[in-house]
């Protein structure tokens, strides 16, 4: 199976206890407390977000037929999957790369479709979150770094309302716009207490046409300095 896709694996050493898995395209709550925070994070909702990352992910596999599990299935065997997600194994970044149409986009949603399950995302009980975006070069939502930002943070006050804490009031456009604010609310976010496990999934790194370099950068700083501070 893994050869018919033509798709390698590299586990790459990184640091933290948040688990980054980078797809790319070129080579409690507290129950008393949730309504009242549902109600609070909707407005900062409406005005954040540009895409629902999950709207996007029921679009991709419509439109390639359906996902099978048959056709990611042996990844989750690999012995790179399973060290990645064995914490004691210190790998936090996994790098997935390809020639382009060989699947890489199913796997990932695969791979979510897997990882979802022990995430609030799927179980309201869960402490643990999983945040994903697939970007795409030709629409202007989807191909630069302040979409990606925007997509991951929607999805992190999706599965927890609490962080709307880290949303100040300054929620205008040019606000949000604001890759320097933006990145600042995704790394308090990140060492947000309340928050378990982190997943961040991120699909064809090579489309994101606007500032990747920042993006790559984000990814290896937020892991390192969640080792550094301690957190999760």
């Amino acid at each position: 199976m893994e050869n018919q896709y033509s798709i390698s694996v590299q586990s790459l050493n990184a640091f933290g206890s948040s688990r980054v898995h980078v797809g790319n395209s070129y080579n409690v709550t507290h129950y008393h407390h949730q309504k009242s925070e549902q109600d609070g994070s909707k407005t900062y909702l409406d005005t954040l977000r540009s895409t629902d990352p999950r709207h996007d992910k029921a679009r991709i596999e419509q439109t390639n037929g359906g996902l099978l599990k048959d056709s990611y299935v042996w990844i989750l065997e690999s012995a790179e999957f399973i060290n990645w997600r064995d914490k004691s194994k210190g790998g936090r970044l996994l790098w997935i790369r390809g020639d382009p149409g060989k699947g890489k986009t199913m796997l990932l949603s695969g791979l979510i479709n897997e990882l979802q399950p022990s995430t609030k995302l799927e179980n309201p009980r869960n402490r643990n979150a999983i945040s994903y975006f697939f970007c795409q070069a030709t629409n202007s939502g989807l191909n630069n770094y302040t979409a990606i930002l925007k997509g991951l943070i929607y999805l992190l006050v999706i599965q927890h309302p609490s962080l709307v804490v880290h949303l100040d009031d300054k929620h205008d456009q040019d606000h949000w716009n604001s890759q320097v604010s933006l990145e600042s609310i995704f790394r308090r976010m990140l060492d947000d207490p309340g928050l378990g496990e982190v997943y961040l999934l991120v699909d064809a790194l090579n489309e994101c046409v606007e500032d990747l370099p920042l993006l790559l950068g984000l990814i290896t700083n937020v892991i390192e300095s969640r080792t550094l501070f301690g957190t999760l």
